[in-house]
């Protein structure tokens, strides 16, 4: 079971005089644990980029899981564009990746939900609530993948 806080941190746009304009903030037990204590103080949480791998590495039609920064994450290839997801089912868990992919759905092997990779879409139940998506970026040949 997941459990979740609801922060209100200062937005990146608003300038420290002044009263603050909020923005909320839904993230994870575990996402909290990585915010450093600046960072909340600052009341800006930065992401980061890591080097996932080759583009090579993941073919049209194909995917690769990697882990980011401790966080299980699937790269798809969909007609030569990538997209990145997290490689958790959000109806229980199930480990995404090891799943059907066909054009640009992922289907979850344990009881059958599907994912549009490209927007983190739940299609059909049981899954109602998408799935996490991340940023990819291919610089001289390397995928990157931002975590935030």
């Amino acid at each position: 079971m997941l459990r979740f806080a609801l922060l209100w941190l200062r937005h990146p746009d608003n300038k420290l005089s002044g009263p603050p304009k909020p923005i909320r903030c839904l993230v994870s037990i575990v996402q909290l644990s990585k915010i450093s204590r600046n960072e909340l103080n600052q009341g800006c949480v930065m992401s980061e980029k890591f080097k996932v791998g080759k583009l090579a590495d993941v073919p049209p039609g194909g995917k690769l899981l990697v882990d980011l920064d401790g966080r299980a994450v699937a790269v798809f290839n969909v007609e030569g564009t990538l997209y990145c997801i997290d490689d958790v089912c959000t109806h229980d868990g199930g480990p995404l990746a090891e799943g059907e992919f066909h054009g640009c759905e992922i289907q979850c092997p344990r009881h059958g939900a599907r994912f549009d990779v490209r927007t983190g879409k739940a299609l059909c139940f049981p899954a109602f609530e998408p799935v996490a998506t991340h940023a990819v970026e291919v610089k001289d040949g390397d995928i990157y993948v931002e975590n935030d």
